[in-house]
């Protein structure tokens, strides 16, 4: 039985410094910290009190995770200001091949440099090998969606400082999810929710039990996990129905380029088709309109020509404001829905102190849909009639149309051929089709995620040495499957006639695809309205186009760990480890993608593998203690660790981090440390096979661009040397032109160079602040080196010509001197990124007064300045985020818990500060810059009316709070890394949203 959509809220997340955790006075001494149970933490293998931590961490608890009902673990990421917007989640655009899959971004980085782990062991990665997959760059991103919450105890998130530890792809950081081990019990939830306009519904059931046997020597655990989440379409949110643009402003009298204009539509294209007399784009040739005697347009609407309000052309001559045109936000998936069954096996036995035997089994399906997005179009803007793309070919005399409207026709082409220099023909007409009936841009994907873990650990009989050694197996495996438009068998379903017998069937003498569709079958298609076409028809102009990727990680891991010998302020502990990796991925798109018959450029498989042989080590020494009562030197101890690193691809390298944390006194800590990080070249940037694509570039030659860029004078210059005169108009920024797309298997390593250093003051019981500056630099970046990104570095760069510029090759001579013929593009270590800001955590819990009578009050506040985050492909063009959409400077999240049995509320707030459209554009591009600063408010009742049993109500966006204005617009040449702020401010697009929960513990 389906669980009750009641109201609820369903985003938000409850964060916990490292900090905030401790319930003891810090000021104590050796007694206290005697008192404090030694556990192994993130970004190091040696156990130690919990507070003892080198770098800024971040601690998410299970009991904030079921107070804001989070549903996956890249929601709660999401809300940390120190992580920014998924690279890839259920929100927003999406690749066919990786639906909904949910990668951490830890600082703004790239998922690809956030090592994600599930107790402290790598875990099967799920992005498609391919560069279109859910995320370009590919690499061992782990989707988050497999994890089931209710097993989470905690999440742990420690910024750099992880490359040694745990190897290859911990630049950013690490994201440690750490599970409830040894659970006796059992403990059933379910919660529903729904958004305050009754869509984006939301169920979910979650049972976890366990049981001790053999006297407390063994436990075994299962949890289990069925959720559904709904999906949200643009039309359903009035922000995206308003169809707000940015247009090029035509009153001189104003200094802006572009002004904000409701109402953008694309008239000259319809989902019904929009006849013309010749090959041409209705808003720029306006005389090629089908009218009707009186002059009105037509266009076919139902199968018939009716009147058409094409409505009055923007000035760009693109798009139109109001009228009968395209209404963008029908076609916009705003969140995919998604059903998720989550399975997970735990268990252990320990024989006795030398050996504990220890094992996992992990079994996730997940099934995701992305309903529509813009589908195939037709029309002049992307080529000449008659080829993919282009505009329709139509007989004039087809006989889907009416006598009246081939007539209609008819009138049209001969007083359109009667105009001296017109083509002369009246056979044909020409038709502007977004053909979103039989090939809507959307897709579903299924996924299988299969992982094991066997182990063995204990102690080693002397000291305190002990041992643990573990294998890890997992398999992700994804089948997307997109219904998509056969280009040669749609020409043939086109040109229908009657046959013999008076049925209307397709022209003898038609060439079949090659690859087969649905039907083998011809069967002819009416292009004349949406959707009227026959079953059959459909059936043979569409193929339901697959691929399926394929990743394994196979791991063994051994390490033992122990004190080495004492000092007079303790033990100085050592840990030393083995670590032997293989991953493999393999992407296999069907014959559709690969022989390229749809509308989209050829789409090749991808296959490879990496096995890493890795030595690490780690030490912790303590110098001063607070045993030695020595005056301003409460602690002192110096931490470092290294790892040497064997990778099959990107060969060898050293990886090691140093540090110190200092105490003057017992309420002061100050500390730091030092970071060599490295991420090795994914399957994806090392094997991508060479192959042909299409693609438009920003020519950096062309006369609106030449006196711009980083240096206009060096760009100028370089240009001129090229052999280009100006004027120069470059074809390629209109129009596709052939450029290579690869990988590139002598990729070396990218290598950073990290450092952090901040303070923990801990002045009162339970009171904690932690401020920590984090600087990152990284070289050797390995970036998607895109046509655009080529020109730029080959024209922008003092060196000409340079090894960029052999990358291009252009027209020598003649009328098309200097158009583009080919631009080489893929993977390389091209780029650097440079990163630095502030984290910053308090936390405070008292009892309010009245001896207890009033209940206790829980104080969190967690801020992240980011000061510099900056990219660059080459030696020029600087790409500055910090200030941009998604890359708001202040991020923050206050988090209030009151409690009293029974009863607790937990209000939050979060806030995003101000963000330009992008910093490049200058003050006079539009009257609107940007937006500003938001922020969204969160509340969490809860009760319980009986012991072991809770019921909640949250409301996520208490005060329905819209994303800030005018997004998602925004001006059409403004670099939008972000995808217009869908993911940044989702909340503000959902609105209000209510969950209802209830969980009972046996």
């Amino acid at each position: 039985m389906t669980i009750k959509r009641l109201l609820l809220a369903a985003v938000a997340v409850a964060i916990t410094s490292h900090a905030a955790l401790a319930q003891q006075t810090p000021v104590a001494a050796a007694e206290s910290d005697a008192a404090l149970t030694e556990i192994v933490v993130t970004g190091s293998r040696i156990a130690r009190p919990e507070l003892e931590r080198l770098q800024p961490t971040t601690v998410i608890g299970s009991d904030l995770l079921d107070k804001r009902q989070i549903t996956n673990v890249v929601d709660a990421l999401d809300e940390l200001p120190a992580f920014g917007q998924p690279d890839n989640s259920r929100v927003g655009a999406q690749s066919s091949f990786g639906i909904g899959q949910s990668f951490a971004n830890f600082f703004s980085l790239g998922s690809q440099r956030t090592l994600t782990l599930v107790d402290g062991r790598r875990f099967v990665p799920a992005n498609a090998p391919s560069i279109f997959g859910a995320t370009g760059a590919g690499g061992e991103q782990v989707d988050l969606n497999v994890i089931p919450t209710q097993l989470i105890d905690r999440v742990e998130t420690i910024a750099i400082g992880g490359a040694p530890i745990y190897g290859s792809d911990a630049i950013a950081g690490t994201v440690n999810i750490i599970l409830k081990h040894d659970f006796e019990g059992l403990l059933a939830d379910a919660s529903a929710g729904v958004s305050n306009k009754g869509d984006a519904p939301e169920e979910r059931l979650r049972l976890l039990g366990g049981k001790n046997f053999a006297d407390g020597r063994g436990n075994i655990e299962l949890s289990a996990e069925m959720a559904y989440s709904g999906g949200l379409n643009g039309i359903q949110r009035q922000r995206y129905r308003n169809d707000d643009s940015f247009i090029l402003n035509t009153d001189a009298a104003s200094p802006f380029q572009y002004v904000l204009s409701a109402n953008q539509r694309l008239a000259s294209i319809s989902t019904q088709g929009v006849p013309m007399t010749d090959d041409g784009y209705l808003n720029i040739t306006p005389q090629v309109a089908i009218t009707s005697p009186s002059g009105q347009t037509l266009s076919f609407n139902h199968g018939s020509l009716a009147p058409y309000n094409v409505g009055p052309a923007e000035p760009s001559g693109l798009f139109n404001i109001g009228g009968d045109g395209l209404d963008f936000s029908r076609f916009a998936t705003l969140l995919s829905p998604q059903e998720r069954i989550n399975s997970t096996l735990l268990g252990n036995f320990e024989f006795n102190e030398h050996a504990k035997l220890y094992g996992e089994f992990w079994y996730s399906e997940t099934h995701t849909a992305f309903p529509a997005a813009q589908g195939n179009y037709d029309t002049a803007l992307f080529g000449p009639a008659g080829v993919v793309n282009g505009n329709l070919i139509i007989s004039a005399t087809n006989p889907f149309l009416s006598a009246a409207d081939q007539a209609t026709i008819a009138r049209n082409l001969a007083a359109y051929a009667a105009i001296p220099g017109n083509p002369t023909q009246t056979s044909v007409f020409y038709l502007a089709r977004l053909n979103q009936d039989i090939g809507n841009g959307g897709a579903t994907a299924d996924q299988n995620t299969k992982r094991g873990v066997l182990g063995i650990k204990g102690a080693l009989g002397f000291g305190d040495w002990k041992y643990d050694v573990s294998g890890n197996y997992g398999q992700t495996v994804n089948s997307s499957t997109s219904p998509s438009l056969n280009f040669q068998n749609y020409t043939n379903a086109l040109n229908a006639v009657v046959g013999p017998d008076g049925s209307i069937i397709c022209a003898p003498g038609y060439t079949t695809s090659p690859v087969p569709t649905q039907s083998s079958t011809c069967a002819p298609f009416n292009p004349f309205g949406y959707g009227i076409a026959s079953r059959a028809a459909n059936a043979y102009v569409t193929d339901l186009a697959s691929a399926v990727s394929t990743l394994t990680q196979r791991d063994l891991t051994a390490v033992i760990d122990g004190t080495l010998f004492k000092l007079p302020a303790g033990a100085v502990k050592v840990v030393a480890g083995y670590e032997n990796r293989r991953e493999s991925a393999d992407f296999e798109p069907d014959q559709f993608y690969q022989q390229g018959v749809g509308y989209s450029i050829p789409i090749g498989p991808t296959v490879g593998s990496f096995l890493t042989n890795e030595f690490f080590g780690e030490a912790l020494v303590p110098l001063v203690s607070p045993a030695n009562d020595i005056p301003f030197v409460h602690r002192l101890e110096l931490e470092g660790a290294a790892r040497e690193v064997d990778h099959s691809v990107a060969g060898h390298a050293m990886t090691w981090t140093a540090g110190a944390r200092y105490e003057p006194v017992g309420i002061l800590q100050i500390r730091g440390n030092y970071t060599r990080a490295i991420r090795a070249p994914s399957v994806t940037e090392a094997f991508t096979p060479t192959s042909q694509a299409f693609d438009t570039a920003s020519d950096p030659c062309d006369h609106t661009l030449v006196n711009t860029g980083p240096d206009p004078a060096t760009r100028a210059k370089n240009c001129a040397a090229a052999g280009i005169t100006q004027p120069f108009t470059s074809n390629i920024i209109s129009f596709t032109e052939p450029i290579t797309v690869s990988g590139d298997p002598t990729l070396q390593n990218e290598i950073a160079d990290s450092r952090t250093v901040g303070f923990l003051l801990r002045p009162l019981p339970r009171m904690s602040l932690a401020i920590d500056y984090v600087s990152i630099d990284i070289e050797n970046v390995i970036t998607t080196v895109n046509a655009t990104d080529v020109l730029d570095a080959c024209y922008d760069n003092p060196s000409f010509p340079n090894a960029d510029c052999d990358r291009v090759s252009r027209t020598v001579g003649g009328a098309n001197n200097g158009q583009i013929t080919l631009v080489k593009t893929g993977f390389a270590n091209e780029g650097f990124q440079t990163f630095n800001g502030v984290q910053t955590q308090f936390d405070y819990s008292f009892d309010l007064p009245g001896a207890g009578r009033f209940g206790a009050m829980d104080v969190r506040l967690n801020h992240f300045f980011m000061n510099h985050n900056t990219q660059s492909v080459g030696s020029s063009d600087f790409l500055v985020l910090p200030g941009q959409i998604g890359f708001s400077k202040h991020k923050a999240v206050l988090d209030l818990t009151w409690s009293k049995d029974p009863i607790f509320a937990l209000w939050q707030t979060r806030y995003i500060g101000k963000a330009a459209f992008d910093n490049t554009l200058s003050s006079t591009n539009s009257q609107i810059t940007g937006v500003g600063a938001w922020w969204v408010n969160d509340l969490t009742l809860g009760y319980s009316p009986v012991p072991n049993l809770k019921m909640q109500l949250v409301v996520d966006n208490v005060f329905d709070r819209q994303a800030p204005f005018p997004l998602p617009a925004t001006p059409p040449n403004a670099n939008d890394p972000a995808g217009s702020g869908t993911s940044t401010y989702f909340s503000g697009i959902m609105g209000r949203y209510f969950v209802l929960s209830i969980s009972y513990k046996l």
